[in-house]
């Protein structure tokens, strides 16, 4: 898994192999969340952004997006 963070917002970045028709093909998928600490200082996750969490997400969507062709043209 790769990670990209900006301040709070995160992009993690998972690989799954699978076959279609009988050739292995390499998957990749993205998830954002946003940490924050709640009433009791524990840190929690969540997938709710708030207005000022936007340019955020953009950036590290960027950055997954650059991050995932530089591995499949490795791969070309």
């Amino acid at each position: 898994m790769k990670v990209f963070r900006i301040d709070d917002v995160s992009a993690a970045i998972i690989s799954r192999e699978r076959q279609i028709g009988g050739e292995a093909r390499v998957f990749y998928s993205v998830t954002f969340s946003r940490s924050y600490k709640d009433s009791s200082g524990q840190w929690r996750y969540t997938k709710w952004f708030d207005l000022e969490d936007l340019g955020k997400v953009v950036s590290v969507a960027q950055q997954a997006s650059e991050y995932i062709h530089g591995l499949q043209a490795e791969t070309a």
